[in-house]
């Protein structure tokens, strides 16, 4: 039986850019991987664990992240790292508000349970 620690597995600047939520900025990334639970982080680790690696299928190597050896991960995160550049420069960044409607629901359900909080707090 696996023992999972409270704590979530840190991960680097570049593995955190490179997986899901993809292509958001860091505050809104961050922002949506607290709505996670633990667990989530854990499940690509246990698969790992169990199958290798998901890209090599080699269970020999040390883990990287994301159930990825050390290997297949930075060829992963650099080959995306390398597609972000791409689309970066092709799209020029343009932010038309997609991460702001999609935090809205959010940000209101927040202010009705606030209210909600206050009244029965009483």
């Amino acid at each position: 039986m696996y023992k999972i620690s409270s704590k979530r597995p840190a991960l680097s600047r570049d593995e955190q850019a490179a997986f899901c939520p993809w292509f958001l900025d860091r505050v809104i990334r961050v922002r949506i991987n607290k709505l996670l639970p633990r667990y989530y982080y854990f499940r690509l680790r246990l698969y790992f664990d169990k199958y290798g690696c998901i890209c090599c299928h080699r269970k020999d190597r040390a883990y990287g992240s994301n159930g990825l050896c050390r290997a297949c991960n930075w060829t992963v995160c650099e080959r995306l790292r390398l597609m972000d550049a791409r689309l970066q420069r092709q799209f020029k960044r343009e932010n038309d508000g997609v991460e702001r409607t999609f935090l809205r629901r959010l940000e209101n359900a927040k202010r009705l349970l606030g209210d909600i909080k206050a009244i029965l707090g009483k």
